[in-house]
């Protein structure tokens, strides 16, 4: 099992960061989702679930994600471009909340709750 304070300092924090949704609470929400979804340890889904990695995305999430909502934001598509796959999974929670228009989350990645790190 990861530590969850390594996984917040060389995972998320440089993720969220460059991706320019870096807050604590983000990265709180971020670290938290990978907890219960798997554990911090598993890196596929139990059974035969289709979910994958430490944040258990699904493929039709994965495409959704894709379709209806990065295509339409070309700067955010760019900028996940230039991540390693590793740090996708990292974006692609939160991105999803947002996409599915989850109040809580609009607040957290507002321009004005966003700082640099």
């Amino acid at each position: 099992m990861l530590s969850g304070t390594s996984m917040q300092t060389q995972v998320i924090y440089p993720a969220l960061n460059k991706m320019g949704m870096w807050s604590e609470v983000a990265g709180e929400l971020v670290l938290g989702t990978a907890i219960v979804e798997s554990n911090l340890t598993y890196l596929k889904q139990h059974g035969e679930g289709p979910a994958l990695g430490l944040w258990q995305v699904e493929p039709a999430t994965h495409e959704d994600l894709y379709a209806n909502y990065l295509n339409y934001r070309p700067e955010m598509m760019s900028s996940l471009m230039e991540l390693r796959f590793s740090d996708y999974a990292i974006t692609a929670s939160p991105i999803h909340c947002l996409k599915r228009g989850t109040s809580k989350l609009k607040g957290l990645f507002g321009r004005s709750t966003i700082t640099r790190r």
